[in-house]
C-alpha cells in the first residue's frame, strides 16, 4: 500500500503508541500524523521532557543539533499528538495494560545505557562512562549531581568514536567559552575549576579504523589553547586506500597534528588495548597492551569508558542480547520468527544499538510503511475507550507531565537563562520540574 493510499482505505481512527520520545519516536509520529489519517500517537517517555538525546546527549556547543528539537515541537502541535513524560512503560505502566488502548504500539526507547567493559579495576572511584558524564554537562537528573574527578591533571578515555571526542572536547574546552550555552551550571562550575591539561584518547585500532568522524576530529582542533598530538608513526597516518573517506580523514589528521596551544593537550594514540584500570581505591592509572606484547602504563585521575551504548530489555517482547535489538522483521517484532501481532520496533532498538543515528529516518519510515500495511487488520482489534491508564498512574502517584507541561517548563529554563546570558538554565530534577508546573 502507498503512502496516499493508506488515508482513504479505512476511516477509523489508528491509535498508536510510541514508548520513548526520542528522534526516532518523532520521526515515527511525524510519518503516522502525516500518511496514516486519521490516528493519533501517543509517547510515552519516563523522563519528565521529550526530545530524547537531542537534550541528554548532544554536546552543550552544537546548538545546530540541539535545533532538531524546534521540528520535534512542530510534530508536536497536531492535534492527535498526546506526550505523557515521566512515565516509564513497564514500571508505571504495563506494556499489555498499554495495548488494551492503542492499536499499534512503536518500540523506540534508543541505547541509553552505557556498554561497561569487564575489566580490572573498573569499580574503583574514578572510573567514568562517557553517557554518564554527557548528562552530567546536560544536567540529566540522574546525572546532575555526578562530580567527576577534575582535580586531576590527566584524564583518559577509552575508545574513539564521536562521544569521545564530544567528551574531550568539552573537558578541553576553556569554560569561558562555554559559559553562554546550555551546559548544566554545576557542570560548568566542575570545568571552570579543572585541573586537567592532558586528555588522552586511545582507540584500540589504528588511525583509520576508528569510528569517529573527520569533522569531529577537526572541531576539537580548533579548541582555543589546545593542540592535539598523534601518536603514531607518519606512515601510520598516510590512508592504506585511496578513497575519499580515507582522504577526508587524512586531511583531519593533518589539520588536528597543525593545532596550537599549550594551555592543555589532546593525545590520540592507536592500536592500544586496556588491561587494567590501576589504583588501590581510586584509578591512578591505565595499562594497556600494543601489538607484540607490549604494555604501556598511562597515568590519569579519571578514566571514561566510551565504548558504546546498548539498548534495554522491554518486559514482555524478546531481546537479543548478542545483536542488541529487539528481533523484527521491517520494523514488526518477531519472537520464534513469529510476528507479534501490534508491536513494532524502530530506532537504535531496532537495528541494534550502535548504529548511527542518520539511520533514524529511512528506519522509522519503514517501521511505519509496516504499520499502514497492517493498518485495516489492527482496526479489528478491540479497544478500551478513554484513557484509562491516566487514572491508573494518578492512583500509583505517578506526576505526568504532558507536552503542555513540558513547554512550560522550557519557557521558564528559557527565562532563566536568559538572565544569564545563556539560551536556557536547565533545572536538574523532577522535583525542579514539577515546583514550576506547580506555580500556576
Amino acid at each position: 500500500m502507498s503512502l496516499k493510499e493508506s488515508m482513504k482505505t479505512n476511516n477509523l481512527s489508528l491509535r498508536t503508541a510510541i514508548i520513548g520520545a526520542g528522534p526516532a519516536a518523532f520521526f515515527c509520529a511525524d510519518y503516522l500524523l502525516r500518511f496514516s489519517r486519521p490516528c493519533s500517537v501517543a509517547l510515552f517517555e519516563r523522563r519528565p521532557y521529550p526530545f530524547g538525546l537531542v537534550r541528554d546527549a548532544v554536546a552543550p556547543d552544537k546548538p545546530n543539533i540541539r535545533a532538531a528539537a524546534h521540528a520535534f515541537t512542530r510534530t508536536a502541535q497536531h492535534p492527535g499528538f498526546a506526550f505523557f513524560g515521566n512515565v516509564c512503560v513497564g514500571r508505571d505502566l504495563a506494556l499489555q495494560d498499554l495495548k488494551k488502548y492503542y492499536h499499534a504500539i512503536i518500540v523506540a526507547t534508543g541505547a541509553s545505557s552505557p556498554r561497561i567493559p569487564e575489566i580490572q579495576g573498573g569499580s574503583l572511584a574514578g572510573s567514568e562512562d562517557a553517557v554518564s558524564l554527557a548528562g552530567w554537562y546536560n544536567g540529566r537528573p540522574d546525572c546532575a549531581v555526578l562530580k567527576p574527578n577534575l582535580a586531576c591533571t590527566s584524564v583518559i578515555i577509552i575508545g574513539a568514536g564521536n562521544a569521545a571526542l564530544d567528551i574531550a572536547r568539552i573537558l578541553a574546552t576553556p569554560a569561558a567559552e562555554l559559559e553562554h550555552t546550555d551546559i548544566s551550571g554545576a557542570a560548568w562550575e566542575l570545568l571552570r575549576d579543572s585541573h586537567v591539561t592532558d586528555i588522552h584518547i586511545v582507540a584500540r585500532r589504528g588511525p583509520y579504523d576508528v569510528c569517529f568522524a573527520p569533522q569531529e576530529l577537526e572541531l576539537l582542533s580548533r579548541v582555543p589553547g589546545c593542540g592535539i598530538e598523534l601518536h603514531a608513526a607518519p606512515e601510520r597516518l598516510e590512508p592504506p586506500a585511496t578513497d575519499a573517506a580515507a582522504d577526508r580523514m587524512r586531511k583531519a589528521y593533518a589539520v588536528a597534528a597543525a593545532s596550537q596551544g599549550r594551555a592543555r593537550r589532546v593525545h590520540l594514540h592507536f592500536d592500544m588495548n586496556p588491561v587494567a584500570l590501576l589504583g588501590e581505591d581510586k584509578v591512578k592509572g591505565v595499562l594497556f597492551e600494543k601489538p607484540a606484547d607490549e604494555f604501556v602504563h598511562i597515568a590519569c585521575g579519571m578514566a571514561v569508558h566510551s565504548i558504546g551504548q546498548t539498548a534495554c530489555p522491554v518486559a514482555g517482547l524478546p531481546f537479543e542480547e548478542g545483536g542488541n535489538r529487539i528481533p523484527n522483521v521491517g520494523g514488526r517484532v518477531v519472537k520464534e520468527e513469529t510476528i507479534i501481532p501490534g508491536f513494532y520496533v524502530a530506532g537504535a532498538v531496532k537495528r541494534g544499538a550502535n548504529s548511527v543515528i542518520g539511520a533514524n529516518k529511512p528506519d522509522c519510515l519503514e517501521t511505519v510503511r509496516s504499520i499502514l500495511d497492517d493498518r485495516d487488520r489492527l482496526l479489528e482489534t478491540p479497544l478500551d475507550e478513554g484513557d484509562g491508564f491516566l487514572l491508573s498512574l494518578r492512583e500509583r502517584g505517578v506526576r505526568v507531565v504532558t507536552f503542555q507541561d513540558w513547554l512550560q517548563i522550557d519557557a521558564w529554563e528559557r527565562s532563566r537563562g536568559e538572565l544569564k546570558g545563556k539560551p536556557r538554565d536547565r533545572l536538574l530534577s523532577l522535583e525542579a520540574m514539577v515546583a514550576v508546573l506547580d506555580r500556576r
